[in-house]
Formats: structure tokens, sequence, C-alpha cells
């Protein structure tokens, strides 16, 4: 992968850029390749009676080839889309889009990530990178897409995944019309929110350092210092803190002018 960027970072510097990667998907030289094959290797597996499933998450979705390839080849592949922003995609369309379902969810923060996951007949392919499933991306700019092979990475994107799609307060579902519907919880169901892990702290806040609001001012709290047994704080002899505060104390230079001679 490391050579991959390399190639990627020389054709910022140089005249072309090399089609040839070893792993990353790169716009517009492959992405819009891959990805169809991956699309249509999923139908076949429908076909097959091996099943199929496509999840994607991204921010946008109107590039007309790749809604094509959505709708045409679909075959009994189910489809879900996660997509934030506009989606040219419409569900639930008879002999067209059945098994393909879009969700939306506008939270606090502008959600940034993209995830892509086929099935593969239980081999599955995980991607994450910067590219929307939009013309812009696909064939007018230099988008960055890698596979991911770590399994514990793999086990934390699929957590993501399933906490968007079993989102109940956030979480808009297109229909056929493009008119979309919320997603509430039922009467003894619990409220999930995507946006925020299981403890309630805010994922985009992070798990170590909170932002919270005390007396009207930002307050950033990370990690404690460090404290002697004692209980006193660290790099304080005896817990006795005087010497810190004369250490602290101003000092005060009087200028004289020249001492008399005898």
């Amino acid at each position: 992968m490391g050579q991959d960027l390399t190639k990627v970072f020389n054709f910022f510097t140089g005249p072309t850029l090399d089609d040839r990667f070893r792993k990353l998907l790169i716009a517009p030289v492959a992405m819009r390749d891959r990805f169809t094959r991956a699309i249509r290797r999923e139908a076949a597996h429908a076909r097959a009676g091996a099943g199929g499933r496509i999840v994607v998450k991204v921010n946008g979705l109107e590039d007309p080839r790749m809604v094509e390839e959505g709708t045409a080849r679909r075959v009994g592949v189910d489809i879900d889309l996660i997509v934030r922003d506009i989606c040219r995609l419409r569900p639930g369309l008879t002999d067209i889009s059945e098994s393909v379902t879009v969700h939306s969810i506008v939270g606090r923060f502008l959600e940034h990530s993209r995830i892509v996951y086929f099935e593969n007949a239980g081999e599955p392919e995980w991607y994450i990178g910067s590219a929307d499933w939009m013309t812009r991306n696909l064939d007018n700019r230099v988008e960055a897409v890698a596979p991911v092979e770590s399994l514990p990475i793999r086990r934390q994107l699929r957590f993501v995944l399933s906490a968007c799609l079993a989102d109940n307060r956030r979480r808009w579902v297109m229909n056929s019309d493009g008119s979309y519907d919320h997603v509430g919880p039922a009467a003894d169901e619990p409220v999930r929110d995507a946006p925020r892990d299981p403890d309630g702290g805010d994922r985009a806040r992070g798990r170590h350092e909170r932002t919270v609001r005390d007396g009207g001012r930002r307050v950033h709290r990370g990690h404690r210092p460090a404290r002697r047994a004692d209980g006193g704080p660290a790099g304080c002899a005896g817990g006795d803190r005087r010497g810190r505060r004369r250490s602290r104390r101003k000092r005060r230079f009087v200028r004289t002018g020249p001492r008399p001679r005898p």
C-alpha cells in the first residue's frame, strides 16, 4: 500500500497517473471499474443461490452509472445505502429496486466516513476512503479508497454500520417517491443514536478528551495529572507546596546608580 501511495504523490508532481496499483482503488483510473465488478459479482452470487449483500455508507450517490448498477444488477441482492445527502437511487420500485433500502442519518456533526461492504459469498470485502459515489469523485478528482484486511478494524466497521442501521433517533428512510420517513423507537424499544458511543459520549468528541460546558466556557478534560501515593501532585516532595509558591513569586530588582568610591 505504501508503494501505491508513492505513485499517487508522484502524480501530483509529475505528468501522468500510473494505473497499476496493488492495493488502493484510485480514481479516476480504477475505482469505478473495481466497484462495478464487485456489484456484478454480488448479483452473480445471488443468481447462484449464494445470496448477495452490499452496504454502502457515503455522503452522496448521484452518479448515473452507479445508480444503474445498483438497480439493474440487483437480482435479489440485499442492498443498504446509508447516504447522508443527495441520493438519486429510489428504493422500493417494483422489478427495479425492491431489495434496496436508502437510509439517511443527519446529526450534529458532519459525517465524512465512507465505508463499503461486499459479502462476496462468505469472503467479505471492506473498503474505506475519501470518495463518494458521485461523478465528480469517480471521474474528475484524484480519490483513494483502501481495502481493510485487519480483523479488529473490520469488526469496528461492522459495529459502525450495524449502529447506523439500528438507529432510531436520527435515521430517515427514503420512500419510492423520494420522500423520507423518520424512524422512531417503538413503545418498549430503547433509543439508539448512531453518532453516539454506547457509554453516551459523542463519538466525534473522542473518548480520551471530553468537551464540556463549565460556567458558559469550554473546558477540555483529558488525562488527569499523575499523583503520588500520599495524594499530593507529582513533582512536589512531601505534599509541601511552599517551595513551588516561592519559585513562582515575582522577583523585584531595584536599579541603583554607581557606588561612591571611598
